[in-house]
């Protein structure tokens, strides 16, 4: 099995990269390899390397610097996410995406209660994240599933 690994340069990339890479033809990509704000290059990347899976975990995951960079980081973590979402669909590649905790940071409602607050979250509830980055991979999640369904 090939498995292509985004992100791989970062904490969670790097490790799954080293993890599938003792059983399985692992590539595990860096934004120096790949700049996913460039669709033709994802496009052409995903269709030479033509991976089973892709396991997606490159992203600006910096909440100060999205929102210091936020065209940036949009391109970046929203805009590559639509990239790799569309040529794995041409490709016929299986695509896992890792999202982010940061995704259910919000704001405490006026008249909620800390213990509704602190409930823990359910698929089916809507989310509406705070900080620039959590919106973000909220919109990649939104995106992959789009294109990704399964």
């Amino acid at each position: 099995m090939k498995i292509m690994v985004t992100g791989a340069g970062g904490f969670v990339g790097s490790r799954l990269a080293a993890y599938y890479g003792k059983k399985y033809d692992v590539w595990g990509v860096t934004h120096k390899d790949l700049d996913l704000t460039n669709e033709a290059a994802v496009f052409k990347t995903v269709e030479n390397y033509h991976p089973d899976v892709l396991i997606h975990c490159a992203a600006i995951s910096d909440v100060a610097e999205c929102s210091k960079k936020p065209e940036l980081s949009h391109a970046v973590n929203v805009l590559g996410m639509e990239y790799l979402a569309k040529a794995c669909g041409k490709t016929g590649t299986k695509l896992v995406m890792c999202s982010s905790d940061q995704v259910y940071f919000r704001k405490q409602g006026e008249q909620e209660s800390l213990e509704a607050y602190l409930e823990p979250h359910r698929e089916d509830c809507s989310e509406t994240p705070e900080p620039l980055y959590g919106k973000q991979k909220l919109q990649g999640e939104e995106i992959c599933l789009k294109y990704q369904p399964e």
